[in-house]
């Protein structure tokens, strides 16, 4: 198994789609479900004027999870672990869908596996992008056809 070091975009377009995902029907009288559970995940106020709230912390969580990959690089290959400095990749780019942005996740949690090398300054990222990741899953379950279509009381 290896541990790549993920490139600085991968995390800069992450941390924009989920940030426009959480931020997403903020400002409206109810919140689309995916953005409530996005912000609650992320720490957020679900309610509000769009303030960068959202889009501030995931862009938080996504340094944090850069660090982690660097510090998980690290340990795998027995290197120093490298200076990260904050992200300053300019995303103009559309937001991941969904879809998307849930392969992109898991690709980040994945490469972020340090064990040992990880301190529990960590353990609360990792925590938060596994319930991230959840929210996601859920959301794309949630709206397939299959699962719509599916009974909820089964009944002999």
């Amino acid at each position: 198994m290896s541990t790549p070091l993920l490139d600085p975009y991968h995390f800069a377009i992450t941390a924009h789609s989920l940030g426009h995902h959480a931020a997403h029907g903020r400002t409206s009288k109810f919140s689309e479900s995916l953005a409530a559970r996005l912000c609650d995940n992320l720490g957020v106020p679900v309610f509000g004027h769009d303030d960068g709230q959202p889009e501030n912390a995931a862009a938080r969580l996504m340094f944090d999870l850069r660090r982690i990959n660097a510090t998980a690089h690290a340990a795998r290959y027995g290197d120093p672990v490298p200076p990260v400095p904050p992200l300053t990749v300019a995303i103009n780019a559309t937001p991941l869908d969904p879809v998307a942005l849930l392969k992109a996740l898991q690709c980040i949690r994945y490469n972020c596996d340090g064990g040992e090398a990880i301190g529990k300054s960590f353990q609360s990222s990792l925590a938060i992008v596994d319930a991230v990741i959840d929210t996601v899953r859920n959301h794309i379950i949630d709206g397939l056809p299959a699962y719509q279509a599916a009974d909820w009381f089964l009944e002999k």
